[in-house]
């Protein structure tokens, strides 16, 4: 321990005689330190901690095959869903940003999911007030003025509130009504990305004043199926590009490549 104490002693006054070494040292260690962190945490979100919902095994996002072309068209989402023989069920979603009001106060960006009327029931999810939608709300284009709130979004915007269900909202200057909040585990499909709502797809064209709906050529929504049980990904794949070549719904074939991350 008296070594110690000496070699503590004399390592003190060497760092006072040269506080520039000490300077890049501590920094040195901090960005180690931090980049350690961040390593951890996106190895921790991407495989350490899947997706936390039931059934995440069988979730796998539908892709192009092609190299780089990983979105689709809601027609291409509309066709695979009905014509493939290997899925349970498939839902789309597309994250945007929407300005939000309520009670005349001022407007704040916010993130957003829009997602086709399967999204919560295909995952599975429930919420912590209220209720969420289903394809059973759709009929049709602006047909599900509807919002599901997060629950950091809840809780931070809204004082964790119950009264505000049953309620109206301005999403970009259109009102639409809040009907549940999700429960606090629930952070979408995008583990890097949380959004603090969820609308239905259906009304995009009130959110954005334009409707890609039925655009088929116009790609930039994502697509995630559970697969049936006992059916693999190379028969999903298989049963996915002889659709689409019947189809002649996509511009390129279809392929499952990646779980949802």
């Amino acid at each position: 321990m008296s070594d110690l104490l000496g070699d503590l002693r004399i390592a003190a006054r060497r760092l006072r005689h040269s506080p520039g070494f000490v300077l890049v040292a501590v920094l040195s260690l901090t960005m180690a330190i931090t980049a350690n962190l961040v390593v951890f945490g996106v190895l921790n979100a991407a495989i350490l901690r899947p997706l936390n919902v039931a059934g995440a095994d069988r979730l796998w996002t539908i892709e192009h095959k092609e190299h780089g072309y990983i979105s689709h068209s809601y027609p291409d989402f509309q066709d695979l869903n009905a014509h493939n023989s290997t899925f349970s069920d498939m839902a789309a979603f597309r994250i945007g940003e929407a300005a939000v009001s309520s009670g005349g106060g001022l407007a704040k960006k916010s993130w957003m999911y829009e997602v086709s009327g399967s999204y919560f029931d295909l995952l599975g999810v429930q919420p912590e007030a209220g209720r969420l939608f289903h394809a059973s709300d759709e009929h049709g284009v602006n047909s599900a003025p509807y919002v599901v709130l997060s629950d950091a979004f809840w809780r931070a915007r809204f004082a964790a509130d119950p009264r505000i269900i049953g309620t109206t909202v301005d999403l970009n200057k259109h009102p639409f009504t809040v009907i549940g909040v999700a429960a606090p585990d629930f952070h979408g499909t995008e583990l890097f990305l949380w959004p603090d709502f969820w609308v239905p797809m259906v009304n995009e064209e009130q959110l954005e004043g334009y409707s890609y709906l039925t655009k088929r050529y116009n790609h930039g929504i994502f697509l995630v199926g559970e697969l049936k049980p006992g059916v693999t990904v190379q028969q999903a794949s298989s049963d996915l590009n002889t659709g689409v070549s019947w189809r002649r719904c996509c511009c390129w074939p279809c392929w499952c490549w990646r779980r949802p991350a």
